[in-house]
């Protein structure tokens, strides 16, 4: 695929792993939205807000022009579950 367009957070995760650009479409579960967190800053990948659904065409024709993607080091994001679940452990 060339575009990922999801409001699932499996169809986010699996945008990260295949480098493959992502919309986030806004969803009732906080779980996607929780995760984009951790990622927020990659370029191929948005949170898209209900406000901004008018200009999808736009922002999908933006997205596709990614040619592309380095892989980025996720390491920081298993390095923070380990120190927050050593801070939990400890209280």
């Amino acid at each position: 695929a060339k575009l990922i367009i999801t409001d699932r957070l499996h169809g986010l995760i699996f945008s990260i792993i295949t480098n493959t650009p992502c919309i986030v479409l806004p969803s009732l579960d906080n779980k996607i939205k929780g995760t984009y967190g951790w990622v927020e800053k990659e370029p191929q990948i948005i949170f898209l807000k209900t406000e901004e659904i008018n200009n999808l065409d736009e922002i999908i024709k933006n997205m596709l022009k990614i040619k592309s993607i380095p892989s980025s080091n996720y390491n920081y994001i298993f390095d923070e579950f380990g120190n927050e679940i050593k801070a939990l452990s400890e209280e």
